[in-house]
């Protein structure tokens, strides 16, 4: 893919794939990977370079940091700066704001029909300050929802002539009891989603052991995906329970803050906030009592973070809910009971800094 684009802009002559490597911020290893074994972090580096090496006159970037880490979020920074020097635009689309205030000069900023041209960036702030208080509750925290003791995963990654074998977790142990906020953290390429992949019994680990006692499910980075956009909102909730009344779905719809007229609506016609809620809906409705956000916060813009965090608030005190949530957001991270940080092959378990 690389390489295509190497020789479309006719840079090749002058530019390595070495060169590239370093661009990005990534390994050369990474080279022999095909794009679905790739990190978000990892594919959004290399498609940042490859905007880059062509020398456009303005690059435009849509939520390009959405799911980065700390590390990354800086390297796309870093490559911007790098292109804004040699006189390439930038038109950046983001609910970022610190991103934003460290790479544009003016900003326009959307909001009911009407536009405002340049605009003053602020910080976001703490986002998840503002919650309300009256949702939290302290649950019971004895019982134990997940135990994983030793655990290791190993990817092995057969060639014509050899095999390789990379160590993903060796002997990882954790547990997490009913009620607990819990953050997992790492850099891009290290393991999250592989690892909650594991807890929900769709990749097998290489050894250890795991003792799940509730159901689990998981609500996806992008709720557009996750849904098939030709169903109404009814049809996508009865994939759950396909034997629910209507008036059954018209109750779950209000507690995830929605109405019974938004049944009939289509996936495609909703806000990315209203499908975020529709995804929770079904994780309810499938009985799930521990619940998986990978990244589910990234494509939101502020108010819609504030609104599903105190929403996911009063179903955890409602139903005696168990939260995981992968993400690089650190204002989030902070609300987290405590963390698992992936780092060197290993989940260290810890508080928020």
């Amino acid at each position: 893919m690389i390489l295509e684009t190497f020789k479309i802009t006719e840079i090749s002559k002058n530019y390595s794939l070495a060169d590239f490597a370093k661009l990005c911020g990534i390994s050369e290893k990474t080279f022999d990977l095909y794009p679905m074994q790739l990190s978000g972090g990892q594919a959004q580096r290399i498609i940042c370079g490859l905007a880059l090496i062509g020398k456009p006159q303005i690059i435009i970037a849509d939520e390009p940091t959405s799911a980065l880490d700390i590390e990354g979020r800086e390297s796309f920074i870093e490559l911007m700066n790098y292109a804004l020097k040699k006189n390439t635009s930038l038109l950046l689309a983001t609910h970022d704001l610190r991103v934003a205030k460290k790479l544009c000069l003016k900003s326009i900023e959307l909001s009911s029909g009407q536009v405002e041209e340049n605009k003053l960036i602020a910080s976001n702030g703490d986002i998840f300050c503002q919650a309300d208080k009256s949702s939290e509750k302290t649950i019971e925290k004895s019982k134990k929802v997940i135990v994983v003791k030793k655990l290791v995963k190993k990817f092995y990654q057969h060639k014509f002539f050899h095999s390789t074998t990379t160590n993903l977790f060796e002997n990882v142990n954790f547990t997490i009891k009913q009620g607990d906020n819990v953050g997992i953290i790492g850099k891009n390429g290290t393991g999250k989603t592989t690892l909650i992949y594991i807890l929900l019994g769709l990749i097998k680990p290489s050894g250890g052991s795991i003792e799940v006692t509730d159901k689990l499910d998981i609500v996806f980075q992008n709720s557009r995906t996750a849904v098939d956009p030709r169903y109404t909102v009814a049809q996508v909730l009865r994939e759950a329970n396909p034997t629910i009344s209507e008036n059954e779905l018209t109750v779950i719809l209000e507690k995830v803050g929605l109405e019974g007229v938004n049944l009939k609506q289509r996936a495609l016609n909703l806000s990315g906030g209203q499908l975020q809620r529709i995804c929770i809906a079904r994780s309810i409705l499938q009985k799930a009592k521990v619940i998986c956000f990978d990244e589910a916060f990234s494509g939101l813009d502020n108010i819609n973070k504030r609104i599903i965090w105190n929403l996911l608030l009063r179903l955890k005190k409602e139903y005696g809910l168990t939260y995981l949530f992968i993400t690089h957001d650190q204002d989030l991270i902070n609300k987290m009971d405590f963390i698992l940080e992936l780092t060197n092959q290993t989940v260290v378990a810890k508080k928020p800094n």
